[in-house]
């Protein structure tokens, strides 16, 4: 019965991921297309979705066998171990965005490669001067008032940093 449940709840996550990855490829094939979007399209974004799902669903397998063989029959392995691969992610998803950022910051307005998001960030606050290095610095402030400054108010208000 616990093997049902487990593989009800895998199946949930991989549809839940599928839509997520489906949904991710359409709005930039979209964005790409500008409506000529055709049922080939349509069918590399199911497919794209596939992939997305499949992967995040290695990642989920692969962390749940580590933790298990590391936690029950491998005494002499250092559960520390396991977050190296933590802190590589970590260290990808502080400073992905001040790239993106950047990214905004030197692109000129016409670039038709920004999704809705990025042309909002550009429109309403990177890009508002002409400069590009008064471009680069609300970009590094930006970044730094979105991704740094608020877990630093938490921690000092008694929330732990890791949050």
């Amino acid at each position: 019965m616990k093997i049902l449940i487990i593989e009800i709840i895998l199946l949930i996550i991989f549809l839940i991921f599928f839509v997520i990855g489906f949904y991710i490829i359409y709005r930039q094939v979209a964005l790409v297309k500008k409506g000529e979007f055709r049922n080939k399209d349509r069918f590399q974004c199911v497919i794209y979705g596939f992939i997305f799902s499949l992967a995040v669903m290695v990642v989920i397998g692969v962390a749940f066998i580590f933790a298990v063989i590391t936690f029950t029959t491998l005494p002499g392995v250092n559960p520390l171990i396991l977050l190296i691969p933590f802190v590589f992610c970590l260290i990808y998803i502080s400073f992905y965005p001040l790239v993106d950022f950047l990214f905004i910051a030197l692109s000129k307005e016409s670039d038709e490669g920004l999704t809705p998001f990025h042309k909002f960030i550009s429109k309403k606050i990177i890009n508002r001067f002409k400069k590009t290095p008064l471009k680069i610095l609300i970009a590094f402030t930006f970044y730094v008032f979105v991704f740094f400054l608020p877990p630093f108010l938490l921690s000092i208000i008694g929330v732990p940093f890791i949050m």
